[in-house]
């Protein structure tokens, strides 16, 4: 075999490694600086520079490189076509500076792993059949750690950005675990890098898609609403065997604000969601790519057709289906409030509070006049800082009415606010001291992992006192 040619599904990173280690020079630093002018370049990168290079003195088709040797593919489906054709522009000209931030990679803070991976059956195949082994695309898919095509669990080697590593060149398969099927997240990562049937998702139907499996799951309510608590529990239960990777660390917990995959639903046009993110949500809620494709196709006309059945024309009663009816009063035995309820069924207080009565059921009617004792009894727990609905429980009157009192005070509401605010700051600097005592060891990355929002809300907010109780080490 000729180390010039291009093998199959090989990463363009490792095509070039190969190209430095056969060229005969006495190291890798002047093979680079002879082949292309540059020490310096990047080289173990999905995305590397020298795609032109390649292209122009290996006499390589530049689209066969972006499509077959790079994952761009994989990101496609899940970007504007505007914003695919500037990457791509960007990528066959050898710009690639930004297209970690344009892909998402970035903003989503999913980075790559230290790592390259391989598959040790591959890796024997390729031997046999190319007298290599290099280093294949699909299996540095983000968060993928199983071959799609032999079940076998890959390995990983440890790489720099300039390193010159390819997997093992000498293997026996004896050691390795092998998986009695391939992974739904395996398979579908790699149907996302090869698939034609979708050229770009279109955002709304894609969630739409999403919510009527979940309905039908139990993950959704009958207003369309996500029962975000109980889906992400569900989701970090069924990855629970990733769940110590760096990646999927990454996947699951980064974002504290808006927790996967509370993410993927809201303001979707704004910003860029890492097809990782997607594909772990689609691999929970379908079995096969063509069960997702047939769901994604019949979405809009199937969400019509749920709407219908949900709602109709006439009366609170007769626009809820009969089941909601019956949570509703199942609900109100529990005693729950009206406002409760609503929530969970998601249907308006005052449709819950008809149908409670309409069915012989009897409604708290709390008192509607609030009098002076009252008020002074009212104003003392909020300048505790006690919630308005811990202060209308226990007086028995209605949340809004606390709230109108709050509203009439403005210097109160001030005052609650910078309580809230010491509160917090209170809380977690407790947590930082007891963890830098507890782990004296702990590096700062480590640190910042153990006690993530912790450590950001006092970067953002009290960012003088982090930097001295941290400690010196860590500076």
């Amino acid at each position: 075999m000729s180390y010039s040619v291009i093998l199959p599904e090989e990463t363009v990173a490792s095509f070039v490694i190969r190209q430095v280690l056969e060229s005969g020079y006495p190291t890798g630093r002047i093979a680079q600086k002879y082949l292309w002018g540059n020490e310096n370049l990047q080289i173990n990168s999905l995305f590397p520079s020298l795609m032109p290079w390649i292209s122009k003195n290996y006499n390589l088709d530049i689209e066969r490189l972006v499509h077959q040797h790079t994952c761009l593919d994989y990101y496609r489906s899940f970007l504007s076509p505007d914003k695919f054709l500037q990457i791509k522009k960007k990528l066959i000209l050898g710009n690639t500076k930004l297209l970690h931030k344009w892909l998402g990679i970035t903003s989503n803070r999913l980075v790559y792993s230290d790592s390259f991976r391989y598959c040790p059956t591959c890796v024997v195949k390729d031997i046999t059949n190319h007298g290599v082994a290099y280093w294949h695309r699909q299996h540095q898919l983000y968060g993928v750690f199983q071959c799609h095509q032999h079940g076998t669990f890959l390995e990983s080697t440890k790489i720099t950005r300039r390193s010159l590593v390819l997997p093992p060149q000498t293997l026996t398969l004896k050691q390795y675990s092998v998986e009695p099927k391939v992974l739904p997240f395996t398979s579908f990562s790699q149907w996302a890098m090869e698939q034609n049937k979708v050229q770009y998702f279109n955002f709304k139907q894609l969630t739409t898609s999403y919510k009527l499996v979940m309905l039908d799951k139990g993950l959704a309510c009958p207003s369309f609403g996500i029962r975000q608590y109980k889906l992400r529990n569900a989701i970090i239960r069924h990855y629970q065997q990733w769940s110590s990777s760096h990646e999927w660390r990454r996947l699951l917990y980064s974002n504290q604000t808006h927790p996967f995959p509370q993410q993927l639903f809201y303001n979707y046009q704004s910003c860029h969601l890492h097809p990782a993110k997607h594909l772990a949500l689609i691999s929970f809620l379908f079995l096969t790519p063509e069960q997702f494709l047939d769901s994604y196709f019949a979405a809009t006309e199937q969400l019509s057709l749920k709407v219908k059945n949900v709602v109709s024309k006439k009366g609170a009663e007769s626009r809820i289906r009969p089941e909601c009816i019956n949570e509703i009063m199942n609900l109100h035995s529990q005693e729950r409030s009206l406002r409760n309820i609503s929530k969970v069924v998601g249907v308006s207080v005052s449709s819950v509070k008809s149908i409670i009565l309409s069915k012989g059921g009897k409604v708290n009617r709390r008192p509607s006049k609030i009098f002076s004792d009252e008020r002074k009894v009212i104003l003392g727990e909020l300048t505790k800082g006690e919630s308005s609905k811990n202060i209308a429980s226990k007086l028995g009157i209605s949340i809004g009415a606390v709230e109108q009192i709050l509203t009439q005070n403005p210097t109160l509401v001030f005052e609650r606010k910078k309580l809230r605010f010491e509160q917090k700051q209170n809380k977690h600097r407790k947590i930082l001291i007891s963890k830098t005592s507890n782990y004296p060891d702990l590096s700062r990355d480590q640190l910042k992992m153990a006690i993530s929002v912790t450590y950001m809300w006092l970067y953002k907010n009290d960012k003088e006192w982090l930097y001295k109780a941290l400690p010196k080490s860590l500076l």
